[in-house]
């Protein structure tokens, strides 16, 4: 192999310098300093084997490879970025992306953001906290575009249209489910062309969906139903009225209620009894109270007004209203000659008993009505009425 040295190879102005031929190799040795003010190379390139390497036949550039297979190509074993970028803001690494054990990424160092821009506009950010920002430029709902912050919130904002749209396609199921500590809790879907709310038990209560507002109602005025014939709720829980065929205070219910109650029977004067059994119960609509007494007793002595006492509520006493009538049937009764029956009286939880041969409604009730009631045993006294109470 020939050998020439020379200190300085100088083209004439103006003249382009070749070296070597088609097929030949020019090869510049390690330590040797050497400046082009351009050079031109009509074939392949190599530095350094393959720490640049330039396939000028498929125009492809590789870099830490001879043999590129894209028209840049850098393999690199290094975990630190592959490529770095260096701007005007600082002296040292700013921007760099790369690849290692666990896959590609992108670096930005500083206290800056990352953006992306799309046809000369910003449409993406990651802040320096690691929000990401599309379509805006601060963490702000109230500002249009989508924020999924850092802590896990979703922010998504849109003025005048859709905000969220949710599309399940072919089956019927869940859209959306809802999970606390990993245990699902509710979720919401369809069922055909209808809303399905679902929760870990049924209802709207404890321990399943609960509605935070002053006022839960339907979109249009009585029109749509609560449940169906084959799709009922169970139990109703409410703490004011229900308006049933009108919205006026004639139509409140404000009340229902049923249940037993522990009466006493009472004779005034010189009584003698023994009571055997007695039971009582009632059932209250609104301020109707209607109630039944059963009492199963004995008399050897006594006259005078006879009793019920502890009404499970007070009687009204409204005008025209101060002694309301009730049904009494009497065992044993010695006077032949009379119906009866009893009065509840107003302000009172008593009723009394009465007949319409020696007493009235309107009277005080002391003609000896218990006095014409047989001394015996066994006697059965069944009082059914009703009452308007306060």
């Amino acid at each position: 192999m020939s050998k020439i040295e020379v200190n300085e190879i100088v083209p004439q102005s103006g003249t382009t310098l070749t070296l070597g031929g088609s097929g030949d190799t020019l090869s510049i040795a390690s330590g040797v300093s050497s400046s082009f003010p351009s050079l031109t190379v009509s074939g392949d390139l190599t530095v350094d084997t393959n720490t640049l390497f330039v396939d000028s036949s498929n125009n492809r550039v590789g870099i830490g490879t001879a043999s590129p297979d894209r028209p840049l190509k850098i393999i690199s074993t290094s975990s630190s970025p592959i490529i770095e970028i260096q701007g005007s803001k600082g002296s040292g690494f700013e921007f760099g992306f790369g690849i290692d054990s666990n896959g590609g990424f992108l670096q930005q160092n500083g206290n800056t953001n990352l953006r992306a821009f799309v046809n000369g506009s910003e449409r993406m950010r990651i802040d320096s906290s690691g929000n990401v920002l599309v379509g805006k430029t601060t963490v702000s709902v109230n500002n249009d575009g989508i924020q999924l912050e850092a802590t896990g919130t979703l922010g998504v904002t849109r003025d005048g249209n859709d905000v969220l749209i949710m599309n399940r396609k072919t089956s019927d199921g869940d859209i959306a489910v809802f999970r606390k500590d990993g245990t699902t809790i509710a979720s919401i879907g369809n069922s055909g062309n209808n809303l399905k709310i679902t929760s870990t038990d049924q209802g709207l209560g404890n321990n399943s969906i609960t509605v935070l507002c002053n006022t839960f109602r339907p979109d249009s005025d009585n029109v749509p139903n609560l449940g169906s014939s084959g799709k009922r709720f169970s139990d109703l829980y409410l703490g004011g009225n229900i308006y049933l065929g009108g919205t006026g205070s004639a139509n409140a219910l404000d009340d229902y209620e049923e249940g037993s109650f522990t009466p006493s029977l009472d004779i005034e004067t010189g009584a003698n009894i023994t009571v055997n059994t007695i039971q009582g119960y009632y059932r209250k609509i609104g301020n109707l109270v209607a109630f039944t007494i059963f009492c199963d007793w004995d008399k050897t002595a006594g006259s005078n007004n006879m009793k019920f006492t502890g009404l499970p509520f007070t009687c009204s006493n409204q005008t025209n209203l101060t002694r309301q009538a009730v049904e009494w049937q009497q065992g044993a009764y010695t006077d032949q000659g009379a119906f009866f029956g009893g009065a509840v009286f107003g302000s009172s939880t008593d009723v009394y008993f009465v007949d319409s041969k020696y007493g009235s409604f309107n009277t005080n009730f002391d003609t000896n009505n218990a006095g014409r009631i047989a001394n015996t045993t066994g006697i059965r006294s069944f009082v059914n009425g009703t009452y308007f109470t306060t």
